[in-house]
C-alpha cells in the first residue's frame, strides 16, 4: 500500500510540473497563436530555417516532460497511459490557445504523447529488470 501512495504522490508532482511549465509559469500575449502542420519544425529545417536546432529541441523537451507522466501509470495500463497523455496535452494545448500562453501546436501533442509512452516503456523495462533480480536473490 505504500508503494501505492508514493507513485500517486509522484504522479501529482509530474502533473503539477507539467501543469507548471507549460501553462502556470506563463504569462498571456494577447495573441491566439498555431501551428497545425504536422511536424513543421521539420520542414522549416528542409527549407533551410536556421532556428532549426531550436525546434528538435521542442520536441526532445516535450517528449522528455512526459516521460515521468507515463512512468508512473500501473503495469498492463498502456492504453490508459497514452490515451491520458494525448488528453493532458490536448488539454493543454487548448488553455495555451485560449488563454494566450504559447503556440498551440500539434506536434506538441504528438510529442508529449510519445513522451507518456516512452515513460510507460521505460517502467515495464525497469519492473522487469527487478523481477529479474529478485529472481536471482532468491535462487
Amino acid at each position: 500500500m505504500r508503494a501505492k501512495h508514493i507513485r500517486t504522490a509522484l504522479f501529482i508532482v509530474s502533473v503539477g510540473f507539467i501543469l507548471w511549465e507549460t501553462i502556470l509559469s506563463r504569462q498571456s500575449s494577447g495573441i491566439h497563436q498555431t501551428e497545425m502542420r504536422l511536424m513543421w519544425g521539420l520542414q522549416e529545417m528542409i527549407a533551410g530555417n536556421p532556428n532549426w536546432k531550436q525546434y528538435a529541441l521542442y520536441w526532445i523537451e516535450n517528449v522528455l516532460l512526459f516521460i515521468p507522466f507515463g512512468f508512473l501509470f500501473p503495469k498492463n495500463t498502456l492504453r490508459l497511459a497514452m490515451i491520458s497523455g494525448f488528453l493532458l496535452s490536448m488539454g493543454i494545448e487548448a488553455v495555451q490557445y485560449f488563454g494566450c500562453l504559447g503556440l498551440c501546436e500539434l506536434d506538441d501533442v504528438i510529442c508529449n504523447t510519445l513522451g507518456s509512452l516512452a515513460g510507460f516503456l521505460l517502467a515495464m523495462v525497469v519492473q522487469r529488470m527487478v523481477s529479474i533480480i529478485k529472481e536471482k536473490k532468491s535462487n
